[in-house]
Protein backbone atom coordinates (compact mmCIF):
# COMPACT_ATOMS: atom_id res chain seq x y z
CA UNK A 1 0.00 0.00 0.00
CA UNK A 2 1.15 3.36 -0.79
CA UNK A 3 0.94 6.51 1.17
CA UNK A 4 1.24 9.96 0.09
CA UNK A 5 2.14 13.38 1.42
CA UNK A 6 1.47 16.74 0.38
CA UNK A 7 4.13 18.88 -0.56
CA UNK A 8 2.12 21.62 -1.61
CA UNK A 9 -1.44 22.65 -3.18
CA UNK A 10 -3.04 25.26 -5.24
CA UNK A 11 -6.38 25.64 -6.63
CA UNK A 12 -8.19 27.08 -10.05
CA UNK A 13 -11.33 27.52 -11.29
CA UNK A 14 -12.55 24.97 -13.27
CA UNK A 15 -14.14 26.31 -16.57
CA UNK A 16 -14.28 25.59 -20.47
CA UNK A 17 -10.99 27.80 -20.85
CA UNK A 18 -8.32 25.67 -20.04
CA UNK A 19 -6.00 26.06 -17.26
CA UNK A 20 -2.30 25.13 -17.38
CA UNK A 21 0.01 24.70 -13.88
CA UNK A 22 3.51 24.52 -14.77
CA UNK A 23 5.49 22.04 -13.09
CA UNK A 24 9.14 22.57 -11.63
CA UNK A 25 11.68 23.48 -14.66
CA UNK A 26 14.30 21.00 -12.94
CA UNK A 27 12.24 17.69 -11.53
CA UNK A 28 9.87 15.10 -12.20
CA UNK A 29 6.59 15.78 -9.78
CA UNK A 30 4.04 13.67 -9.04
CA UNK A 31 0.77 15.76 -8.61
CA UNK A 32 -2.25 14.49 -8.40
CA UNK A 33 -5.14 16.36 -9.20
CA UNK A 34 -9.34 16.43 -9.12
CA UNK A 35 -12.06 18.73 -9.72
CA UNK A 36 -15.87 18.99 -8.13
CA UNK A 37 -17.02 18.15 -11.99
CA UNK A 38 -15.93 16.35 -14.45
CA UNK A 39 -12.85 17.71 -16.50
CA UNK A 40 -10.32 17.15 -19.11
CA UNK A 41 -6.59 16.70 -18.84
CA UNK A 42 -3.43 17.23 -20.88
CA UNK A 43 0.54 17.78 -19.89
CA UNK A 44 2.26 17.99 -23.10
CA UNK A 45 2.32 21.35 -22.68
CA UNK A 46 -0.81 21.80 -24.64
CA UNK A 47 -3.95 23.66 -23.48
CA UNK A 48 -6.53 20.91 -22.58
CA UNK A 49 -9.65 20.32 -25.07
CA UNK A 50 -12.70 17.71 -25.17
CA UNK A 51 -10.60 15.16 -26.60
CA UNK A 52 -8.06 15.22 -24.14
CA UNK A 53 -7.91 12.15 -21.04
CA UNK A 54 -11.19 12.59 -18.94
CA UNK A 55 -11.39 12.69 -15.74
CA UNK A 56 -14.37 12.04 -13.40
CA UNK A 57 -15.26 14.43 -10.84
CA UNK A 58 -14.20 13.42 -6.62
CA UNK A 59 -11.73 13.14 -4.80
CA UNK A 60 -10.02 10.37 -6.47
CA UNK A 61 -8.85 12.32 -9.35
CA UNK A 62 -5.87 11.09 -11.44
CA UNK A 63 -2.32 10.96 -10.20
CA UNK A 64 0.43 12.39 -12.41
CA UNK A 65 4.29 12.22 -13.18
CA UNK A 66 4.62 14.84 -14.81
CA UNK A 67 8.19 15.80 -16.31
CA UNK A 68 11.19 18.67 -15.48
CA UNK A 69 9.32 21.92 -17.55
CA UNK A 70 5.94 20.02 -17.97
CA UNK A 71 2.80 21.66 -17.71
CA UNK A 72 -0.61 20.31 -16.67
CA UNK A 73 -3.68 22.12 -18.10
CA UNK A 74 -7.27 21.40 -17.32
CA UNK A 75 -10.77 21.92 -18.91
CA UNK A 76 -13.95 21.10 -17.45
CA UNK A 77 -16.26 18.61 -19.62
CA UNK A 78 -18.68 20.06 -21.95
CA UNK A 79 -22.39 20.25 -20.35
CA UNK A 80 -21.12 20.48 -16.71
CA UNK A 81 -21.45 23.42 -14.72
CA UNK A 82 -18.33 25.52 -13.40
CA UNK A 83 -16.58 24.31 -10.76
CA UNK A 84 -12.72 23.88 -8.99
CA UNK A 85 -9.91 22.37 -9.83
CA UNK A 86 -7.10 21.05 -6.88
CA UNK A 87 -3.45 20.47 -7.54
CA UNK A 88 -1.68 18.21 -5.09
CA UNK A 89 2.26 17.92 -5.43
CA UNK A 90 2.55 14.83 -3.47
CA UNK A 91 5.40 12.40 -2.57
CA UNK A 92 5.58 8.46 -1.84
CA UNK A 93 6.36 7.91 1.85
Amino acid sequence: MNAFTIVSSASHALTGTAYSLPADPTQTRLVRVYGSVNFHVRTDGGDATADDMPVSAGLNGILLNVPPGGSISVVKMTGVSDGTAWFGHVKRT
